[in-house]
């Protein structure tokens, strides 16, 4: 499959004559990696995925670019289409995908460590308000729970099979928590909400990330939370929970809440059925990690205004 005509017109007009394209990626966009005329090799994206957040990514990545980040991939141009697609320019990154080695003999704890290091300085990019972000890195909703709770009732709609079985636990769960969640998180601040390992490349010089196809405004031990599915059953998962520096409960909920929005997402696009469906690269279901994350979280007796104290 080769780019679309107009998608190689546009990176023409950016890049000069391209060549070689090599089609290297149909998740939920198609990504061709093309040789431009000076032999650098570029990223090309024709991003299908609605929910992803391309103009919010940009602002996050040149921000990051700008305080001499090196483990963020620039994205180089982006273009917003008629039909709502976008397509993305960016550099290429060589390397082998995460999904594809985690579970080898490699250095997985020191991949954790350069991966915390990441989320901490996405953690640092200035926002405004809860939730998805926009181009100007703002977002809508007064708090983060009332922003957690309309995005879980989003997914059942979204997701009517799972929410059979699966809602009605963790919408309880969510809604006691409401008080302490926004205790402890009464400011909000940027969010890397998809960190599953096809957005993560091990390149010569350790983990560079490819995608951060959805931020929001929130708590950034969000992104912890969900790590420990992804990287569950390695070396890095003690790592990434050391270093989120987080109450084990609170983990264990934004597992739990992640899980059911990839699930969510898999009932819609995946082939297999939801019990057969495994975050990348990893072997045990996802529901059976949502099930032991859900039932491990143990809130706290503290009232909302201890915990903030």
């Amino acid at each position: 499959m080769t780019p679309p005509t107009r998608l190689t017109s546009w990176v023409g007009k950016r890049l000069g004559t391209t060549a070689d394209p090599v089609l290297v990626s149909t998740s939920n966009s198609r990504v061709w990696r093309v040789r431009a005329e000076d032999g650098r090799r570029y990223a090309v994206k024709h991003l299908l995925d609605g929910s992803s957040q391309p103009a919010a990514e940009r602002a996050v990545r040149r921000i990051l670019a700008e305080r001499g980040n090196r483990r963020v991939r620039p994205v180089l141009d982006l273009l917003r289409n008629s039909d709502g697609t976008h397509y993305v320019l960016a550099e290429y990154v060589e390397g082998r995908v995460l999904a594809d080695v985690l579970g080898a003999a490699e250095p997985v704890a020191g991949w954790a460590e350069q991966f915390a290091d990441l989320l901490d300085e996405v953690a640092a990019v200035p926002v405004a308000g809860f939730g998805k972000l926009s181009g100007d890195l703002r977002a809508p909703w007064p708090t983060w729970s009332s922003f957690l709770a309309d995005y879980l009732a989003e997914q059942r709609r979204k997701a009517p099979g799972l929410a059979i079985s699966r809602h009605t636990g963790l919408e309880a769960v969510l809604a006691e928590a409401a008080p302490l969640l926004d205790a402890l998180v009464p400011t909000p601040r940027l969010v890397a909400a998809d960190v599953n390992n096809r957005n993560f490349v091990i390149g010569p010089d350790g983990l560079v990330n490819v995608n951060l196809p959805v931020l929001w405004g929130g708590d950034p031990t969000a992104a912890y939370g969900q790590s420990l599915l992804h990287w569950a059953g390695s070396d890095g998962e003690a790592v990434l929970a050391r270093r989120s520096g987080a109450p084990w409960w609170l983990l264990h909920l934004y597992a739990a809440f992640h899980a059911y929005v990839v699930l969510a997402y898999a009932e819609r696009f995946a082939p297999e059925p939801l019990h057969a469906v495994v975050p990348w690269g990893r072997t045990t279901p996802l529901l059976e990690l949502f099930d032991r994350h859900l039932a491990a979280v143990d809130l706290p007796h503290a009232s909302a205004k201890d915990m903030a104290s």
